[in-house]
């Protein structure tokens, strides 16, 4: 029951209830927002329905992320649409934050910003014939600045998030490790010096990618992908994971 009823699911059958109840006022109640695309009312409906149905489907599966990101992004979009300008900027950022997290913007991140970007002027667009340029800029400042807020909050846990993990959630290593709390020498293990270098550079003296790949002559992008690999090695998701599973170690190269 505890699996079942985890929050992924949770927010699921909660968004299961809302999209349905959403699709009913669409077709019921009178909301004062007229948009300039006819049959509104039907196509808001219908959306609502389909993005019911794909969270059906994620409450079962919950491995689908893209599914996730459909319905989020889609949804966003049609509040706006209906008129709940803010909802649908929240919806984005929710969207936006659940594909960091599940490290969907590792590759390719160029080419989904651009298309996620188009989409959502060409959404924000559709507010001006309704409601004029002094709206439009309103909701494009909101983006604005519910995107900054994400990318500051991201900032200041970035520096923090061993605090706020717990390690035995976030470990789930295949190899070996001496206790907790022992010294744990990073060259009995199968990593190349490089690798070893930016551990201890990126754990010990919390150096950025930038840096590391500046001070050992290589590019960021290699940075990235010697880290990754390092991170799947021990068995974790990212960099700050990977941290706070050495932290508690006495590291030695």
């Amino acid at each position: 029951m505890k699996q079942l009823l985890n929050p992924n699911r949770l927010l699921y059958i909660f968004n299961t209830i809302v999209m349905g109840f959403a699709m009913v006022l669409n077709i019921k109640a009178a909301i004062p927002y007229v948009s300039f695309i006819p049959y509104m009312e039907w196509i808001k409906a219908a959306l609502n329905a389909f993005c019911m149905i794909l969270s059906l489907i994620i409450i079962f599966r919950p491995e689908k992320e893209l599914l996730t990101y459909i319905v989020f992004f889609v949804e966003a979009g049609n509040a706006v649409l209906v008129g709940f300008i803010g909802i649908g900027t929240s919806l984005l950022c929710i969207g936006l934050i659940l594909c960091f997290v599940n490290g969907d913007f590792a590759v390719h991140r160029k080419r989904k910003v651009i298309i996620l970007s188009i989409y959502w002027v060409l959404i924000i667009l559709t507010t001006y014939p309704v409601l004029g340029f002094t709206f439009l800029m309103f909701e494009v400042l909101g983006t604005l600045f519910a995107l900054t807020a994400c990318a500051a909050l991201y900032q200041k846990l970035e520096a923090k998030l061993s605090y706020l993990l717990l390690p035995n959630e976030t470990v789930t290593s295949s190899i070996t490790l001496p206790p907790k709390g022992s010294t744990l020498k990073l060259s009995d293990y199968e990593l190349s010096q490089r690798q070893i270098a930016f551990i201890l550079g990126s754990i010990m003296q919390g150096e950025t990618y930038d840096m590391l790949g500046k001070r050992y002559y290589v590019s960021t992008s290699v940075v990235k992908k010697d880290m990754a690999a390092a991170c799947k090695y021990f068995g974790v998701a990212n960099r700050e994971a990977l941290r706070i599973l050495l932290l508690q170690y006495k590291l030695k190269e």
